[in-house]
């Protein structure tokens, strides 16, 4: 590290960039030969650190290119960090500044209103947040130095991980005895991919991170609150069970578990609660509609992410696609797009199929038997999977 700091230091003054007097700089873009998100992100914190030495300064934001940085994001994640001298990271809330432009980019917004602000909030009250996102993320520069060599060269199963990147950043925070905060009364924008194959894709992606994190850096657990502990537990273990559980109801119709409607809707009500009356985010009067198709939208492929990211754990793929048109006018090989969604597709003639299995035993008792529960069954499951495969294969290959 002290080598890459001392290199970035020389590439500076050769290059006779200065930071005082008449002629200081304010802005500055390094360029390098494009190998990876990972590899830009090394060679920015590298020069943010040669920098902010420089200069004095104690913290360091970081974002992505397709986010927007409000007025007080930068200074309202360092009031959160400023009070705490163990704090070593912090992110903000977030927020969708494409949020109008699909269905699916509507419903994302709720996801971000509702789930991952909750799930954020809880976990940063105890100084454990598991990750800080990449659009508004900020650090201690004392806490850098340290994790930087090993978050760039992390290998799983003996291969190099490219694309692992916020989370990992976050577990060498917590498991060097640093505190991860949520800024949850700060905002940033940041943006979703608009169609359903994309979102699934982007989905698979956070999922191995999450996987990798949670998994396999058991030390984490052991220097930090227990919370973070539940939090793995519930986030890693629920959604595998619930695609067991509705497996065995596909092909047997015997329910493992029962989830009573009135549980459900108290979930539902406290969980809006509380982002309505603590989220600084409002949502418009016409994105309420959004709230449970958004709720739906999010957990109904959920187990299926989380399974098909576990199987495919090493595999690369950057998920989200360039905003420009002519990067989301490129079209996937059929195989390519069969590889990313084809869980999906699979997934969803199961989940038909055990709503229609449920409705025969639940709803339809005595209108339907023998064949013609099998053919409800059947078409059921069919039109599930077609309806998957044209929403998501159809339209990227």
């Amino acid at each position: 590290m002290r080598q890459c700091l001392l290199l970035a230091r020389e590439m500076l003054t050769n290059a006779k960039i200065v930071f005082s007097g008449p002629n200081h700089i304010r802005y500055l873009c390094i360029r390098q030969r494009h190998m990876h998100k990972k590899g830009i992100m090394f060679t920015s914190y590298i020069f943010s650190l040669a920098i902010a030495d420089i200069l004095g300064i104690e913290f360091i934001w970081s974002s992505d290119s397709d986010s927007i940085v409000s007025s007080n994001s930068i200074s309202g994640t360092v009031d959160t960090m400023a009070t705490d001298p163990s704090i070593g990271g912090a992110s903000s809330g977030l927020f969708l500044h494409n949020s109008t432009e699909s269905v699916v980019a509507r419903m994302a917004e709720t996801v971000y209103w509702g789930e991952l602000y909750v799930n954020r909030s809880m976990a940063g009250s105890t100084l454990s947040s598991d990750c800080q996102c990449g659009p508004s993320t900020m650090f201690r520069l004392s806490a850098l130095p340290h994790i930087l060599i090993p978050w760039y060269l992390q290998t799983i199963m003996g291969k190099r991980m490219i694309i692992n990147e916020d989370r990992h950043l976050t577990t060498n925070l917590l498991k060097r005895g640093w505190g991860v905060a949520f800024a949850s009364d700060v905002l940033t924008a940041t943006d979703t991919p608009t169609n359903l194959a994309g979102w699934l894709k982007q989905q698979i992606r956070w999922s191995r991170g999450t996987h990798i994190e949670s998994l396999l850096e058991p030390s984490v657990y052991a220097v930090n609150h227990p919370l973070l502990f539940c939090g793995m537990i519930k986030r890693e273990f629920v959604p595998i069970g619930s695609l067991f559980a509705t497996l065995i109801y596909f092909f047997t119709g015997k329910a493992l578990v029962t989830l009573p409607l009135e549980d459900l809707a108290i979930r539902c009500i406290v969980g809006w609660s509380y982002n309505y009356l603590r989220n600084t985010h409002r949502l418009t009067p016409g994105t309420w509609k959004w709230l449970l198709p958004g709720l739906i939208f999010y957990h109904v492929p959920m187990p299926a992410v989380y399974f098909w990211s576990l199987i495919t754990l090493t595999a690369d793929g950057w998920g989200t696609t360039m905003r420009s048109s002519s990067e989301k006018a490129k079209k996937d090989g059929v195989w390519k797009a069969w590889w990313e969604n084809g869980f999906f597709v699979v997934w969803m003639a199961i989940v038909c199929g055990s709503a229609a299995r449920w409705l025969t035993n639940h709803v339809f008792v005595g209108l339907m038997s023998g064949m013609a529960a099998t053919y409800f069954f059947l078409i059921s499951a069919a039109l599930g999977s077609f309806f998957a495969w044209k929403a998501t294969i159809a339209t990227t290959s």
